[in-house]
C-alpha cells in the first residue's frame, strides 16, 4: 500500500501571503494558484500571483486556485454538523457518476482533516486507484475512489460544497 499525501503524517505549508514567482505581497481579495509537490523527502507548496502564473508544473501533486480573504471575512464559518457530512459522505458512496465520486473525494479530505475518517492507504482496483479510510468511532471502511481532478473541477466543487453546505446552521439534524 502506498502513503497517501494527505495524511496528517505530511505537514504541507499554510498559506504564505506572498507570490513565489515575483515575492509581491497577495492582497485581500486577490486571486491566486497554490502548487503542492514532493522535493526530496518533503511535501512542499508555493503561492503563485495570477500574473506569475502559467501552468502546474508537470511534478505538481496538487494545484488549486484561490482568493486572499478579506480581512471582514474573519468571521468564523458556519459549524456543520459532522453527522450531516457523514450522511452525505456515505450516500454519495451509493451513487454512481463522477460528479459525485468528486464530490465524495473532496468530503472525504475534509473529513479526514477533521479527524472523522482514517488513512488506510491506496490501493489499485481494476484500473480506479482508491483510497482506503476508516472512521473510528465504528470501525466502518470505506473505499473513495480518488479522481483525477482538473483546475476546472476544483472550481466547480467549491461551488458544490458551498451550495451544499449553504444555509445550514446547528439545528441542523440528519433525517436517515
Amino acid at each position: 500500500m502506498t502513503q497517501n499525501p494527505f495524511s496528517n503524517e505530511f505537514p504541507i505549508g499554510r498559506f504564505s501571503g506572498c507570490c513565489a514567482g515575483c515575492a509581491a505581497a497577495l492582497q485581500p481579495g486577490q486571486v491566486y494558484y497554490a502548487v503542492i509537490w514532493q522535493q526530496d523527502e518533503q511535501y512542499v507548496r508555493k503561492d503563485f500571483d495570477e500574473k506569475c502564473w502559467s501552468e502546474p508544473p508537470t511534478d505538481a501533486l496538487g494545484v488549486w486556485r484561490a482568493k486572499v480573504p478579506l480581512p471582514a471575512s474573519k468571521t468564523r464559518p458556519k459549524h456543520v454538523p459532522t453527522k450531516l457530512l457523514m450522511s452525505v459522505f456515505e450516500r454519495l458512496g451509493e451513487t454512481d457518476g463522477a460528479a459525485g465520486s468528486k464530490l465524495r473525494f473532496v468530503l472525504a479530505l475534509l473529513l479526514l482533516r477533521r479527524k472523522l475518517l482514517r488513512d488506510g492507504g491506496l490501493r489499485d482496483a481494476e484500473g480506479v486507484q482508491l483510497w482506503h479510510m476508516r472512521r473510528p468511532a465504528d470501525q466502518t471502511e470505506f473505499d473513495v475512489v480518488c479522481p483525477p481532478l482538473t483546475a476546472a473541477d476544483t472550481d466547480e466543487l467549491s461551488q458544490q460544497l458551498a451550495d451544499l453546505l449553504a444555509g445550514l446552521d446547528e439545528q441542523v439534524e440528519v433525517v436517515e
